[in-house]
């Protein structure tokens, strides 16, 4: 689901910077490579876990803890209908890769 989210959320940023005049163009396509490419490197992992492959565990865990440390600051910082679904969802992975069942699953 993330994985997706940042795909779609890279090709957007990708023809906003195409059909709009932002700032800096580099960097509108440098953030709209790097949500593209985070979200298949997400979606991969996803499916990796999936078919119960414990070395992608790790990978999905920090992947996730870097999105607790983008969620916060958006948080503090008044964007809380942009930081709050970025905190629940990593907070969601990360309490379901540390249940039992799945540290039992995935060795």
């Amino acid at each position: 689901m993330e994985g997706f989210g940042l795909v779609g959320a890279g090709g957007f940023i990708a023809i906003e910077t195409a059909v709009s005049r932002p700032a800096d163009v580099a960097n509108a396509l440098a953030v709209a490579m790097i949500a593209a490419g985070t979200g298949v490197l997400l979606a991969w992992l996803a499916r990796a876990l999936a078919r119960l492959r414990g070395w992608a565990r790790t990978p999905t865990v920090v992947l996730q803890v870097l999105f607790l440390t983008v969620g916060v600051p958006l948080v503090a910082g008044g964007q809380a209908m942009f930081g709050l679904p970025v905190l629940v969802l990593a907070g969601t992975v990360l309490y379901l890769l540390f249940t039992p069942e799945s540290r039992l699953a995935l060795g």
